[in-house]
């Protein structure tokens, strides 16, 4: 059963039972709140912003492009959430990656399979949700490869076993992480939620945002997969 404002939230939004992309970007309550929340982000004693994505999509230039004479090298798509990514400073909070993929060949020959070697960083994504005044913060990631290419942090990071199963990252940093690390990343949880309360914004605990949001359906536009959660109709970007 869903609690009682979420389920007037989505009964508001969606009166129809249809979650769509009708997204008011220009008259969201968001935008008195955003440079508030973006200024107390930067405040954050020991932690830092490391990214941040709006909600309103768009064609994308890459830095060595130009906007004026270039078409867009990329669209991001438009979504119903403003997200920042978030995380403590420190080594316990930093890690490296290796991959395989094709690496293009400095003397102009044909590519060929290399290692491609990331940094990343260990924080929490905080979602804001442009429709009404609910937040969902969730362990994450960002990984910059030195052949430039970058893992943006998202709300659900997808972590799996060898075999397969499920991991739920969180969990697998406290187990790995010594205890010290952990109880830094759960103070920083506190201090944002903290901050997203004192202005205004519910913040959802996962196993709300996990539940299922019976009577939904997924409209024309919406990256989402039936059977709804309360994720898919407040979180959500364009097909």
């Amino acid at each position: 059963m869903l609690r009682k404002d979420i389920q007037e939230a989505i009964e508001r939004l969606w009166p129809d039972g249809v979650v769509e992309m009708t997204v008011d970007y220009e008259d969201s309550w968001f935008l008195k709140v955003r440079p508030k929340l973006r200024r107390a982000w930067k405040s954050l004693e020991g932690a830092q912003l490391l990214f941040e994505r709006k909600a309103e999509g768009g064609p994308v230039w890459w830095p060595d492009s130009d906007p004026e004479e270039d078409p867009p090298d990329d669209f991001e798509r438009h979504r119903s959430y403003h997200l920042y990514f978030i995380a403590p400073e420190g080594e316990a909070f930093e890690f490296t990656t290796e991959s395989e993929d094709y690496v293009a060949d400095e003397n102009g020959g044909e590519p060929s399979l290399g290692t491609i070697r990331g940094a990343g960083r260990s924080g929490y994504c905080v979602a804001v949700c442009l429709l009404a005044p609910f937040a969902a913060i969730a362990f994450g990631e960002r990984i910059e490869c030195d052949n430039g290419d970058t893992t943006e942090p998202s709300i659900e990071l997808p972590l799996e076993t060898i075999e397969g199963d499920s991991i739920d990252p969180e969990r697998h940093f406290r187990e790995t992480a010594a205890g010290e690390a952990f109880s830094r990343l759960a103070a920083l949880r506190r201090k944002i939620s903290e901050v997203l309360r004192k202005h205004g914004v519910t913040v959802l605990a996962e196993e709300e945002w996990k539940k299922r949001a019976p009577g939904l359906r997924v409209g024309e536009g919406v990256l989402a997969e039936e059977p709804l959660r309360v994720l898919d109709a407040l979180f959500f970007e364009e097909l």
